[in-house]
Parts: structure tokens; sequence; C-alpha cells
């Protein structure tokens, strides 16, 4: 599964979205109706997958979006084409498919009052940062996730596995929105799923394995927005957005996928993407700790 899906939710379950989110995001992320994520509709099927166990099924309910958002899924499709061109390019991709690359999926846990209905002060997403020990990606601030596993039956048992493994996440507080289309990562050969989700029973996360993750964060998306903490770094004829969080530099591909939820969802606040800053001085003021030596190569 390489292209966008959805999830139906059971109104059996209880397990709706907040309408803090179905009125923030467009209906191609959401709604239960609308075919693809971000591509071409006819390249995904909406199905249903259970939070609490590695099954699928197809259960159909509507999500509340009105008919008037949904009539207008036609005029806004190009628009969504272009900005998961944009995110493929922030991310630090390449335009055309890799051969072969390898699978993975990452979480993208959205949490927030379930009973407001514009975005609620307390909304956050959850990041971490990757033990600066590792042979890959070392000192990075990431979403939970990693690769797909033979036994995951597909992005979302991936995204909700890896982050039980790296934060203690209980996949059954989680309801799964929607598989964005991959993208493709140059650098590390990897195509990642982006997996979309509400937290809808948050608690408590911790570092499973400190060898493998040094801490998790809830960031909240008020600090994402604010522009005090938004940057554009450079590198290589590369640029993308960044984001400050605390003294770690969030960027590449997380920069990417956050910017683009922030920009689709209507978050974004205005603010200066033509002071393009140096990729490797920020890194080394930051307290990611990641290994410049292997950036300084060429290789991004």
């Amino acid at each position: 599964m390489t292209q966008g899906q959805a999830w139906n939710r059971d109104a059996s379950s209880g397990l709706y979205l907040p309408k803090w989110l179905t009125n923030s995001l467009p209906p191609h992320l959401v709604s239960a109706d609308y075919a693809t994520a971000d591509q071409d509709a006819a390249a995904s099927v909406a199905v249903g997958h259970s939070t609490t166990g590695r099954t699928n099924s197809t259960n159909h309910a509507t999500t509340g979006h009105s008919e008037q958002q949904v009539a207008g899924r036609s005029v806004a499709s190009s628009s969504v084409k272009r900005a998961f061109a944009k995110l493929r390019r922030d991310s630090s991709t390449q335009e055309e498919p890799l051969r072969n690359p390898a699978r993975s999926a990452v979480l993208v846990l959205l949490s927030g009052d379930a009973q407001a209905h514009q975005r609620p002060e307390d909304a956050s997403v959850v990041l971490t940062h990757r033990a600066t020990t590792l042979r890959k990606h070392a000192g990075q601030m990431a979403f939970p996730g990693g690769r797909v596993d033979p036994e995951d039956v597909d992005e979302v048992d991936t995204a909700l596995r890896e982050a039980e493994e790296e934060t203690g996440l209980n996949r059954e507080t989680v309801t799964p929105v929607r598989v964005l289309n991959s993208i493709d990562i140059s650098r590390t050969g990897f195509a990642v799923n982006p997996v979309l989700a509400y937290w809808h029973a948050p608690h408590p996360l911790r570092v499973v394995d400190p060898g493998e993750t040094e801490s998790v964060l809830n960031v909240p998306i008020s600090h994402l927005t604010n522009p005090d903490n938004r940057m554009m770094l450079g590198y290589h004829g590369w640029t993308g957005p960044a984001f400050k969080v605390g003294d770690f530099v969030v960027w590449g591909f997380t920069g990417g996928v956050l910017s683009y939820l922030l920009d689709v969802a209507g978050w974004s606040e205005p603010w200066d993407e033509t002071n393009v800053q140096k990729l490797l001085p920020v890194l080394a003021r930051s307290a990611n700790g990641e290994k410049l030596s292997i950036l300084k190569g060429g290789r991004r």
C-alpha cells in the first residue's frame, strides 16, 4: 500500500474525529467518500481498520463534512496535488520514484480536546529525538515509525507497532485517519508513508529503548505555528522548512510533513520563507547531536 487510504469510523465504536479536525483538514484527508489522499483518485480505495488488532474491516460511516465541502473536491484536487508536490520537495526527496525502495511508515499523531470545534489550545503532535548513537538518522527529530516488517498487516500496523516500541503508545488509544501517499527519500532509499491519526485517549509516553530514542515530546501545534519558531534551511541546492522545538531543530522529511499539515489545515501563520539559513551551522548550534560529517560529504 503506497497510495493514500482512509478509514471510516464505525458508528458503534464511538471513534469519531473531533470537529476541530474535520473542520480544519480538507476532505481528501478526512472524508470517507474521498477516494485518494493526495494524488490520483483511482489509485486508492477506502478501507476499514481496527485500532485494537491487526485486522481490516469495511465499516462505512460519514465524517461530518458538509455537502459544500465535498462538492468542492474537484476544484481542490489541483491544490491538493500542488501541496503534496511541495511536500516531496520540502522533505529532501527526489521527484522521480525510487526503484525498489525499502518501505516504512511513520505515525503523525495528533491530540486535543475532543469537544472543541476549532483547534484547541491543547492540540499537539508527538515527536521523538532519535538516539545520537544510532548508525542511521542519529540525533534527528522524527515521528515515531520505521521499516515495514513482513508480519505487519499494512502501514498503519507498522506505524502503530513502531510507536509502541519507541514510546510505549497503547494502539487502542489511536484512531487512524489516513495513510498519505508514500514519499521517496533519496538519501535513505526508503519510501515512507505518513499515517495521520487522532489520539482519542492520550496517556503518558516514555522512552522504551534509550539506544533508539533519547526523548519523546508532545509538541503543541501553537508552538509550531509561531513564526518565531519557523525557518527555511538550505543545503546543496535543497531548501525546506524547519522548526525550532526548544533547543532541537526539526527539518527534512519531518519538517516537510509538519509544514504540509499546517498548510492544508489552514493553521499556518505568516512567516519569513525568504530567509534561507545554512543547514550545517544551524544543526551545529542545536541539541540534535546529528552526525554532521555525513552531511558534509554532500549526502542528504
